[in-house]
């Protein structure tokens, strides 16, 4: 009897000893699609488009030329998409997770969005991209920059490293036909909407998904 509740007494003392030094559980967020090197929270309940936009570029400013930074917001997509006073379609919305991932590498933001239903979305980003740059492009672009978006800067059909996107250029000063993207967007197997600025970080971003997805 002695020698079990001895027995009983070690096990409990070496349970207790390994619940007190095992490292502390970290949640991930909801929102963290891919892994990243470092994550700010951010709340944006209250306040106006404009200082949005100033509290995310300034949640992103330093942010290093290969780093991962997943911005941690307190709010939905139908809740986000209202502050920009976005005018996507209802169709489209719906359509979408309301659980999404904003965030950049180093210098290029992005959005991620999970798709509900891949032909909804598809359609209304078609329809949604007359309006986007107007939207959305504060979050991607400068101001110079989106002052080049003439009626003649529209979506175009383009490849990148076998993965089919849309692109819009903004209308150079200086004439002649732009190289850099003001916006662009591309769909992973139907079941994610990539919006980015950069063709190097759409790739870098289809391949970490990829990798989540061969894991999970």
């Amino acid at each position: 009897l002695l020698i079990g509740a001895g027995g009983l007494a070690a096990w409990s003392g070496y349970q207790e000893f390994l619940r007190r030094s095992a490292p502390p559980v970290i949640a991930t967020p909801e929102s963290r699609f891919i892994p990243s090197n470092s994550s700010v929270p951010l709340s944006l309940a209250g306040v106006s488009r404009e200082v949005a936009l100033e509290q995310i570029s300034q949640s992103l400013a330093d942010t290093t030329s290969n780093e991962l930074r997943h911005i941690i917001l307190d709010t939905n997509i139908t809740e986000f998409l209202q502050l920009f006073e976005s005018r996507a379609p209802g169709s489209l919305v719906r359509a979408l997770d309301p659980i999404f991932m904003l965030g950049s590498l180093g210098d290029s933001p992005f959005l991620i969005f999970k798709i509900i239903s891949f032909e909804n979305v598809f359609g209304g980003m078609l329809s949604w991209e007359t309006n986007l740059a107007g939207d959305l492009g504060p979050l991607f672009a400068t101001p110079e920059v989106l002052k080049n978006i003439t009626p003649e800067s529209v979506f175009k059909d383009t490849v990148s490293k076998n993965k089919d996107a849309r692109v819009l250029y903004a209308s150079p000063a200086t004439g002649g036909a732009s190289t850099t993207p003001v916006l662009l967007y591309s769909f992973f197997d139907n079941k994610m909407l990539i919006i980015t600025n950069s063709f190097e970080t759409l790739q870098i971003l289809i391949d970490r998904v990829t990798r989540e997805f061969l894991v999970h």
